[in-house]
């Protein structure tokens, strides 16, 4: 319970003659945007709102499965999670301002007297319990409890803007492993196409069909294709590291089993109004609470610039026998005030910085605001522009093939060279190459945009979740399409 005590009667005298005036504190509600938010998206958007936890609209089990342990395991989130116990301890600290101390003390002592006659010896006995307490005339006490709260919220936001960066980074690490491996597979096919096409030439150099040049151009793109190999299990290997990583386990530790096959990106959340989305969004809302508590701090630095008026009273015993604690009874009771005079403008420095962590803070969530329109609208046209050019690959490929086959009858009806017919194939292998990379790019783009929106863990779900990570296996389980193993 909160004792706010009224000064109706002393607050004029005392702000009349100091000169200063008590601060308004601002509740986080009524913290507006720096900065204008515009009316709506420049791209249109779906139709329903994003799931919460946005990444089961894949439909891909082993990514739900690995976000599951993600969530219970990830370090980032461990640390947000601790920083919010952390803050949420803060606040039981500046709470306890509305209580007085009590103090309790019970001593005996051996004492020697011989300042009149022949020395004399006893032990004195004395107890005494004391209460001391603060009036909150001008607020410190209470601003400093609400800026300690709004503290907690922020960083409770925090918490979720955290599982929202770590979720996204889940899912593109995710979706990047399934793109390099749906690439290893295609080229695999190319590798087995372009080695039969070498096959086929030697056979028509040895029976003195095909020339020397024709057999050393498929040779070229064969090895041309072999040399794509390497990167792409480089940085397939690099993704699967930083699922493990993410996951909480040193980078072999876990084996990931994305499958192969690149599925359709599911249909475009919505993105809604961008003033609605921008304030839901955890790391805006984080900003919008450390204005607030950061123009508390400014009400807490004011107030302490004001004479504090204190109350405090003590009961006491004591005497030269055990007896005497209970049968000499002392007491007393002072109300005192405390107004500084001379501090070297120590107090006047306090309030200027406390204000002018008031202008970062607003800055800060200025910053905010703009940097997350910018990642809705960024990813919204780059989802547009994905789509139009799978649209331009998948024409491309069309030709590329069509061309393939007009250059290999040419080529054996001995219309042409051989030249025509290697540069068409590696062609339509280039275009085959591109799609399985747009697509790729694609399906990021919606994690993009869902992370844009503000979509991830909970802090109800991540506490329990932490609470409940001990108990799991350290074997490195595997997660993907095939049960952890």
């Amino acid at each position: 319970m909160r004792f706010r005590l009224s000064a109706a009667l002393i607050t004029p005298l005392l702000v009349g003659s100091t000169g200063c005036q008590v601060h308004t504190v601002r509740a986080p509600e009524s913290v507006e945007a720096p900065v204008p938010l515009a009316a709506g998206w420049s791209r249109t958007s779906g139709e329903q709102a994003a799931p919460e936890r946005w990444w089961t609209a894949f439909g891909d089990p082993g990514l739900d499965r690995l976000m599951t342990r993600v969530e219970a395991d990830n370090m980032s989130l461990r640390q947000a999670v601790a920083r919010f116990r952390a803050a949420r301890a803060s606040v039981d600290e500046a709470e306890a301002g509305w209580w007085p101390t009590v103090d309790a003390s019970v001593s005996a002592s051996r004492q020697r007297s011989a300042m009149f006659g022949p020395p004399i010896e006893f032990t004195r006995y004395a107890s005494e319990l004391s209460v001391a307490y603060e009036l909150d005339v001008w607020g410190r006490v209470a601003s400093a409890s609400d800026a300690a709260e709004w503290a907690a919220a922020a960083s409770r936001f925090d918490v979720r803007a955290v599982g929202m960066s770590v979720a996204g980074a889940v899912a593109e690490a995710w979706f990047t492993v399934v793109e390099q491996q749906a690439l290893l597979d295609l080229l695999a096919e190319h590798l087995e196409r372009n080695s039969e096409l070498l096959e086929r030439l030697q056979t028509r150099y040895t029976a003195g069909l095909a020339t020397s040049v024709a057999v050393n151009q498929q040779k070229q793109a064969l090895a041309a294709t072999r040399s794509l190999v390497p990167p792409v299990e480089a940085t397939l290997g690099a993704a699967r590291h930083r699922l493990a990583v993410l996951a909480g386990v040193p980078p072999s530790g876990l084996a990931v089993e994305a499958k192969a096959a690149l599925s359709e990106p599911p249909a475009l959340p919505a993105a809604g109004v961008p003033g609605d989305v921008l304030w839901q969004r955890p790391d805006v809302a984080a900003a919008r609470f450390r204005v607030a508590a950061a123009d508390a701090r400014v009400a807490v630095a004011v107030a302490d610039r004001f004479p504090r008026f204190s109350l405090a009273g003590s009961i006491g015993t004591g005497g030269t026998t055990p007896s005497a604690l209970v049968e000499q009874w002392l007491y007393s009771l002072v109300a005192s005030v405390a107004a500084p005079l001379i501090d070297g403008g120590r107090r006047s420095a306090v309030v200027e910085r406390r204000e002018a962590e008031v202008e970062l803070a607003v800055a800060e969530l200025g910053e905010a605001l703009l940097g997350a329109m910018g990642e809705v609208e960024d990813a919204l046209i780059r989802i547009d522009r994905g789509v139009a050019r799978i649209e331009a690959l998948e024409a491309e490929r069309e030709v590329a093939y069509a061309l393939v086959d007009e250059a290999e009858a040419r080529y054996a009806a001995g219309l042409s060279d051989y030249l025509p017919v290697v540069t068409a194939i590696r062609s339509a292998q280039a275009a085959d190459r591109s799609m399985v990379q747009a697509r790729g790019a694609l399906l990021v783009q919606h994690v993009a945009l869902y992370r844009a929106l503000g979509g991830g863990f909970s802090p109800a779900a991540l506490e329990g979740a932490l609470d409940g990570s001990a108990e799991r296996d350290e074997d490195g389980a595997g997660v993907g399409d095939e049960e952890a193993r």
